[in-house]
């Protein structure tokens, strides 16, 4: 083997000197300058995704530039091509087949080529075929045989190697008999049909087609257009080859009724009975009959009813006749349909549970505790002749409403009617009342309206909170329902608290699996919200045997959206174990979940997880939000982080979705104020007011415990009073210019601006002199620049004590959470003379090595900041020795760095200090275009030179300019990631941590001017 040494000059005058070795080669040629070969993996297939992960070549020749990935089935002919910087390390690939052989091929590139190839082949996951084999066709026939031809399913259909047919045949004789319509209503039909068994059907409608199980002998059709004709043809499931396909045509009812129930009246005088008021009906249409429906239901059972247009109205009269009541009394059994009345006519009210007997219908007494569905169903004339069997059927579709004193029924959905029969049916309004006879508790706290819920408040905290006490204390525990399945052996371990149980009646139940028993338990309970039947599920913190029933509740449930109140841990105690992966993929019994991105703000975070069931080809999206703003004890100081948080739940759930996952530890404490304040908004939206007292006695009829601590209730309270009070302020940043616009205008009615009003709402809160424990002892009151600007207790920035010396941990700072990060900026007046020591102590204590000064030393004639800083040579302030190294004069600011050593042990820092020099003396500046630039180049510095500490950010009083920059950093980072700005809510929480934050109306104009000047820069990129 020989080696020679070439030297290479290419066109751009570079050289490199390139050992070459070449065996027993008469010719030697030049090595290629092209790298290595890298190291690839393929870690995970799930699905039809591949995870691809590599990594650089251990030898690489010239400048490194990227890396390209080729990859294709083995069948195709052309490779997809995907190309990548050199700092990437990993793609997933989507839209694979299953049951595939794939090749993968990845090199690495530089300006020369590209390298050797590593090459790796891989086979999916086989699957059921997703598709049906293609071009059936008969091409031989005998009168004893036939011969069929067909061609496989389509290449990305077959989901491995298809390795069997089967055909199916039978004589055409035995094919479905008697298919006919049972009823017709306005947007559906009914069709029946009786049918040999197991034999799987099609009905094609409108260009549609619906699969048909064999075991069933009718089918709802929906989503039809009244008034319409349509024609059903039923046939064999992918019956290419011919057969009897059976036809019935009839035209959908005509959109009647207009009316719906809009209020009802509770009596507890009188026991159980209970007002509606019913729709009105056109004196023109062709009724017979109406009926009032009465459905007794539990939280559990309401769901089947969610689509209850397959009630039989056989049922309805056979439950209802007197033989049938009479035998249901005998047994105590309540729980089934009945008629309470049959009218010629339709009356404006009519009282539910009078005991009165109408055309052979008893209307018995409604028993408290409970609550009911109510329908309003009427049937139609027969247009020839009156048949004797025309009530054979009836179909029903409910919309929901709580019952309270003084409540009222405001529905917004269309109306929705139907007609049933061939010749004669029912016709019935898309009003469905749940009635819930309440306990005398909730008669006594009537609703409370949103003009009134201030005042409310302080007569409930006056006394040191006595009537808040005896309010709480009377909400009925509800614990008067039954747990057989929470007590069970099996599932005792599935409870992470042995009193936290689920309800029998309104407990999720799973779907079993064969042979394990509790399987289908899991301690969660459905809740409702406002309008809406089990909105919410309300669950424990998973435990580490229950981690896949609680993946497997989610997907049963069809959730988008969980909600975590808690942390993992809080006070060293597991309060959740951890049920998702913190990276990759984890599989949960049945359950694959994916970690797809996590976003960490500085109250809660987001995490977006894929999940896949095994057996099923579905892939479905889950955000899990985790608020950590909630103190290990007690409540939240304030509740507009939690506001925030919940707005931010609520904007990103579908409308669609199944039931919201809300846990905490218990599942009862935070989850519960979570829910009733989700529910109490909603209300508040749409009836300007509020029964948090109401709600959380229907909730504690579903869960035990829900709202667990007084603290909790008084919380709730707060947080609806702050939403009243404040509104939804948040503006998508595409409609910010016309929102500034609205804001300059003088309210009608008004002397001043909108604007004007909205800085007037920051002020309305005054915090009690106990929120400024250290600011006001003697010890401490001299290093406070203004005696009005003092830190909180609970948020102030604390220097280790000096032994000896009285309130040596005292310095007038506050810490501020940044978007991304608590605690990201401590906010502090411009040091004293006699403070600077512990300002330096403090850049040091909690690694600040940013530091913005806004203010000149000496303003107006007035000393605004002491000069804490060495100009020239080197200064200590007490155990810190300071050097200056450097001073940079910029347009608009300063930078100053400085070398800092603790002389107690040698330990050095260097410290950037930015001054903003274009502050005017008085007012603010005219345009915010170059305070967004110095914001900017602070951040980046602090990104570039990676310290964790927080930045420290003053100017005179440590509360004007200050709240500017902390504010403006917030909502301008908000607005690249969320597209929206809230700029009240962000001043109003900023001065939750340090009082005044934005100290001038001018200063708040500022902060809108900078946001709408920030986003047409991105304009102005973008043309």
């Amino acid at each position: 083997v020989h080696v020679f040494y070439v030297i290479i000059k290419s066109v751009l005058c570079h050289y490199y000197c390139v050992p070459c070795h070449y065996a027993n080669d008469p010719n030697p040629s030049l090595c290629p300058l092209v790298p290595g070969r890298p190291t690839m993996m393929i870690s995970t297939t799930i699905g039809n995704t591949a995870l691809i992960q590599w990594q650089p070549p251990k030898e690489t020749v010239g400048e490194h530039v990227g890396y390209q990935l080729q990859y294709k089935r083995m069948e195709e002919e052309s490779f997809t091509v995907k190309d990548f910087k050199k700092t990437d390390d990993h793609f997933t690939v989507t839209g694979l087949h299953k049951g595939a052989m794939y090749v993968f091929k990845l090199c690495a590139k530089n300006r020369a080529g590209t390298g050797e190839e590593y090459v790796k082949e891989i086979t999916t996951p086989d699957d059921v075929p997703s598709s049906y084999p293609q071009n059936l066709s008969v091409v031989g026939l005998t009168t004893t045989t036939t011969k069929l031809a067909w061609e496989p399913p389509a290449l990305a259909e077959r989901n491995g190697r298809i390795v069997q047919y089967v055909v199916v045949y039978r004589d055409i004789n035995k094919f479905t008999k008697n298919f006919g319509v049972k009823a017709v209503m306005k947007t559906s039909v009914l069709l029946t049909w009786e049918v040999p068994e197991t034999y799987k059907s099609q009905i094609l409608y409108n260009q549609q087609s619906v699969e048909v199980q064999g075991n069933l002998k009718r089918k709802l059709i929906t989503r039809l257009q009244p008034d319409t004709d349509y024609s059903f043809v039923l046939m064999s499931r992918g019956n290419s080859a011919g057969g009897l396909q059976q036809q019935v045509s009839i035209r959908t009812a005509p959109d009647l009724l207009k009316t719906k129930p809009v209020q009802y009246q509770h009596h507890p005088e009188e026991g159980g009975k209970l007002t509606i008021t019913l729709p009105r009906v056109p004196t023109t249409a062709p009724v017979r009959w109406y009926y009032i429906v009465v459905l007794p239901v539990t939280p559990a059972t309401l769901r089947r009813w969610e689509n209850p247009e397959d009630m039989d109205l056989d049922e309805l009269l056979e439950a209802s006749s007197d033989q049938s009541l009479r035998r249901r009394r005998q047994t105590q059994e309540f729980l089934r349909p009945y008629i309470a009345a049959k009218m010629d006519t339709l009356p404006d009210t009519f009282t539910l549970g009078d005991e009165k007997k109408y055309n052979g219908f008893y209307n018995k007494p409604l028993p408290g505790q409970q609550q009911y569905l109510c329908f309003v169903l009427a049937a139609l004339k027969d247009h020839e002749s009156v048949s004797n069997n025309h009530y054979s059927s009836s179909i029903l579709y409910p919309i929901t409403v709580k019952l309270h004193s003084g409540m009222s029924l405001h529905a917004e959905d269309p109306e929705m009617l139907w007609v049933m029969g061939d010749n004669c049916g029912c016709i019935y309004c898309n009003s469905l009342v749940t009635l819930f006879l309440s306990p005398s508790g909730m008669r006594e706290h009537p609703l409370i309206s949103i003009t009134d819920l201030a005042n409310h408040i302080e007569r409930l905290k006056a006394n040191d909170g006595l009537r808040f006490s005896q309010e709480y204390e009377s909400v009925d525990p509800g614990q008067q329902f039954t747990w057989e399945h929470s007590n069970l052996e099996v599932n005792k371990p599935k409870n992470r608290y042995a009193n936290v149980i689920a309800y029998d009646h309104s407990r999720v139940i799973l779907a079993s699996v064969d042979g394990v028993p509790g399987s289908d338990y899991i301690n969660a309970n459905y809740i409702d919200s406002y309008r809406k039947q089990n909105a919410c599920i309300a669950t424990q913190g998973p435990l580490p045997e229950t981690l896949s029933d609680f993946w497997r509740m989610v997907w049963e449930q069809r959730t988008n959206t969980i909600i975590m109140m808690t942390r993992l841990e809080e006070k060293s105690r597991v309060k959740c174990d951890q049920y998702w992966p913190s990276r990759g993929t984890e599989t949960y019994g049945m359950i694959q979940v994916t970690m797809l991105d996590t976003v960490e703000l500085a109250t809660y975070s987001v995490r977006t997880f894929a999940l896949y069931k095994n057996g099923s080809s579905e892939k479905r999206e889950v955000r899990q939000f985790q608020f950590m703003a909630w103190p290990d004890h007690g409540v939240p100081e304030y509740p507009t982080p939690t506001l925030a948080f919940l707005r931010r739940v609520k904007a990103c759930n579908p409308t669609d979705a199944g039931p919201m996952v809300v846990h905490c530890s218990a599942g009862v404490g935070r989850t519960g104020c979570f829910i009733v304040i989700e529910a109490m908004l909603e209300r508040m939206k749409h009836e300007k007011s509020v029964d948090i007292y109401g709600h959380v006695t229907c909730m504690r009829a579903q869960r035990n415990y829900m709202v667990q601590t007084e603290d909790q209730y008084v919380f709730i309270h707060e947080a609806l009073l702050e939403a009243a009070t404040c509104g939804n302020t948040e503006v998508p940043a595409r409609n910010l210019y016309a929102h500034i616009q609205k804001l300059t205008q003088v309210t009608p009615g008004d002397t001043v601006t909108a604007m004007e009003l909205e800085f007037k709402k920051l002020a309305n809160s005054k915090a009690h002199t106990s929120r400024f424990i250290s600011a006001n002892l003697p010890c401490n009151k001299f290093k406070n620049r203004l005696v009005n600007i003092m830190p909180f207790e609970s948020t102030r920035v604390s220097l280790q004590p000096i032994r000896g010396v009285e309130g040596s941990d005292y310095i007038n700072a506050s810490f501020i959470d940044g978007y991304r990060q608590q605690k990201a900026y401590m906010a502090t007046q411009g040091p004293l003379a006699e403070t600077t020591e512990d300002f330096w102590r403090m850049l040091w204590e909690h690694n600040s090595t940013i530091v913005v000064m806004l203010t000149k030393l000496r303003e107006m004639g007035r000393e605004k900041c002491h000069q804490y800083w060495p100009a020239e040579r080197s200064a200590r302030y007490q155990y810190f020795v300071v050097d200056p190294m450097a001073e940079y004069n910029m347009p608009q600011y300063i930078l100053r760095e400085f070398k800092v050593t603790d002389a107690r042990d040698g330990q050095s820092r260097t410290i950037r200090q930015f001054q903003f020099t274009d502050w005017p003396e008085q007012g603010v500046p005219k345009t915010g275009e170059g305070f967004i630039d110095f914001i900017g180049q602070v951040h980046k510095t602090k990104e570039q030179f990676g310290q964790d500490g927080p930045i420290s950010a003053h100017c005179s009083a440590g509360v004007g300019r200050t709240g500017v920059f902390i504010t403006l950093s917030i909502v301008l980072e908000r607005m690249r990631y969320e597209g929206v700005v809230d700029l009240f809510q962000t001043v109003k929480t900023l001065r939750t941590q340090r009082p005044a934050m934005v100290q001038t109306e001018d200063q708040y104009q500022l902060c809108y001017r900078a946001a709408l000047e920030y986003l047409g820069s991105f304009d102005h990129y973008a043309t």
